[in-house]
């Protein structure tokens, strides 16, 4: 009775580790879903930001353009204001991308600690039928390891002896044992 207590204590405690592995890997998992939401929410912040720069830096050029007497219809006014739209705009996208870049490194390391908080959870099942299955083979449940001899097969035990019509010898084709 005391071997099925401490085979029963070793598969709890197979389970528990497997239960706490996967409850540590998921809580990292939920650190890295944590630092995807910053890392967007740092990216948003910084998006509006270059917003704010590229309208200034326009109204800068539009005031200057007007102060030199320049119109704002002039060729050489249109061209400037063209290549500081198109400024604002690459740094605005190049932070986006960079943002989304890290954000979906975040998700990745997020879905792989959850894929191996469920495989620590599956290796303490496997652990614990482990030890069942072993504690079995080992005899604790009065189970038997002795495989059968030669000696105990059916056809010994029995004292069966060769039929009549094969003769005294070897038998069909010299494959048939003598057991008389």
């Amino acid at each position: 009775m005391a071997q099925i207590a401490i085979l029963a204590v070793m598969a709890i405690a197979a389970l528990n580790k497997g239960a706490q592995a996967r409850k540590v890997a998921y809580g990292q998992a939920e650190d890295y879903r944590d630092a995807r939401n910053r890392s967007m929410a740092a990216t948003t912040a910084a998006i509006a930001g270059d917003k704010i720069v590229k309208e200034r830096m326009h109204s800068r050029a539009i005031a200057v353009s007007a102060a030199s007497g320049a119109g704002v219809d002039d060729p050489g006014v249109i061209n400037i204001l063209g290549d500081l739209n198109a400024e604002g705009d690459y740094r605005i996208f190049s932070q986006l991308y960079t943002g989304e870049t890290e954000a979906e490194g975040y998700r990745v390391k997020s879905e792989n600690a959850m894929k191996e908080g469920d495989a620590a959870l599956n290796s303490g099942y496997i652990e614990a039928a482990t030890t069942v299955l072993s504690a079995y083979g080992a005899g604790a449940f009065g189970g038997s390891t002795k495989i059968p001899s030669a000696s105990s097969t059916p056809w010994t035990t029995a004292n069966l002896s060769q039929p009549s019509y094969l003769g005294s010898g070897g038998g069909v084709m010299g494959l048939t044992k003598n057991y008389g």
